[in-house]
């Protein structure tokens, strides 16, 4: 009888801490301005001629795809896809886009579905503990990097490459004449300056290289209001004594296909992109 009372208190209290995460992880959500702003704000202000860091991007990803043909793609804060128009299915199996943004992974599916056949949208945060997908040969990461722990989010990264695979990754840095999250008309679009941490190149680079990767190309990509683009490429080694072998990345400057989404726990993003808590989609 004292047995049973013990183990169903034991149960009740398992219950209780799952219960306390889930709420935790709710309220968590609930205060994370990348949930609260609607994909239309979000694309008009990153496409404005005063910003354009959607075409920046947009451009980046389209030169590395074409320089790389991965097999196998993920983009690490997909938002609602910009960039995956560059996407060949007929080289590249595997597209897999990560956000925590339901709105903005339906968004992407909407435009995506019927173009890419394999296509999966995951709703997770990065730098979660426990996130992972499938390994692919190219990890696509820009402006991330400002909204989450940094070490968390390339621990998570680095697990999500097969041995030789290559991480794009995009910082912004400092201006001295304008603000990190440019004043326009979409106003949703400020509730992001109090979360937003510029990462020093340096600094990111040292965290890269003692996660396992390499450097293998840098270059600086200028923007508009003195802004600009610190872009580098790293590379997972395939053995602990491999010497990085890839091709530089020119810098550019100026039927129904059945796709599933999969929601997985969330914990935060913070650095360059965001922060959130997790679900499960299928």
């Amino acid at each position: 009888m004292a047995k049973t009372w013990m183990m169903s208190q034991e149960m009740l209290r398992q219950s209780t801490s799952v219960n306390d995460l889930n709420c935790q992880m709710e309220r968590e959500n609930k205060m994370n301005p990348w949930l609260n702003i609607p994909a239309e704000d979000y694309e008009s202000h990153m496409s404005l001629p005063d910003v354009a860091q959607a075409q920046a991007l947009n451009s980046l990803m389209a030169s590395a795809l074409k320089a790389y043909r991965p097999d196998s793609f993920a983009v690490m804060v997909c938002t609602t896809g910009n960039g995956f128009e560059h996407i060949n299915p007929s080289h590249t199996r595997r597209a897999i886009g990560v956000d925590i943004n339901t709105a903005y992974l339906t968004a992407l599916k909407k435009r995506f579905a019927g173009r890419l056949p394999c296509l999966e949208l995951v709703e997770a945060d990065v730098a979660s503990a426990n996130f992972q997908v499938g390994p692919v040969s190219m990890v696509f990461a820009g402006l991330i990097f400002e909204y989450v722990e940094v070490a968390d989010a390339l621990s998570s990264i680095y697990r999500s490459m097969v041995p030789g695979g290559i991480l794009l990754s995009v910082l912004q840095l400092p201006s001295p004449d304008a603000s990190p999250v440019t004043d326009t008309r979409f106003e949703s679009l400020a509730m992001l300056a109090p979360i937003m941490n510029l990462v020093a190149p340096s600094e990111f680079s040292g965290i890269c290289i003692s996660a396992g990767l390499k450097l293998i190309n840098s270059d600086t990509m200028p923007l508009k209001k003195g802004k600009a683009f610190f872009v580098a490429i790293y590379q997972k080694p395939v053995s602990d004594t491999q010497d990085g072998n890839l091709p530089l990345v020119r810098m550019p400057y100026s039927s129904t296909s059945e796709i599933t989404i999969v929601r997985k726990p969330v914990a935060k993003t913070c650095k360059l992109c965001r922060k959130g808590v997790g679900k499960q989609w299928i």
